[in-house]
């Protein structure tokens, strides 16, 4: 049956939060990670540049995207990068969750940083470029 929730971000701090409170309450879930030495059965190899390796699992029919790379000083040091997973990757694998007729909860912490911060700023370039794009193929 198709009610597992998918957690694309495993390693993120509110990640952590959300898991805790799924193993309390007995909710199975499948989460993602990019560190190859974390992979288990339900913990699966995702890396968002080479997101179109990634086989969805036929049982998930919720995504919780929490990836991307954060913080302040990670995307600074990692510009290009950030801003390609924000305003290219992310946008093409919700596309993809949503064509498998998957609800998809992109979770955005801008609100925690400052304006003129470049983490909350890339944020906010995923997000409007996540609408433009799901917009566009979706035909609202």
């Amino acid at each position: 049956m198709n009610n597992i929730p998918l957690i694309i971000g495993n390693d993120s701090r509110i990640s952590k939060y959300i898991k805790h409170s799924f193993k309390k309450k007995k909710i199975k879930f499948i989460s993602t990670s990019r560190r190859k030495k974390k992979l288990s059965k339900n913990i699966l190899f995702l890396k968002l540049q080479k997101h179109n390796n990634f086989s969805i699992p036929a049982n998930v029919s919720t995504a919780i995207i929490l990836a991307g790379i954060d913080g302040e000083k990670n995307c600074t040091a990692k510009f290009k990068e950030a801003k390609k997973i924000s305003e290219n990757f992310l946008p093409k694998l919700i596309y993809r969750l949503l064509k498998k007729k998957i609800f998809v909860c992109y979770i955005s912490t801008m609100s925690i940083y400052k304006k003129n911060s470049l983490y909350g700023n890339l944020r906010l370039l995923a997000e409007k470029s996540i609408y433009d794009k799901i917009k566009k193929k979706l035909q609202f």
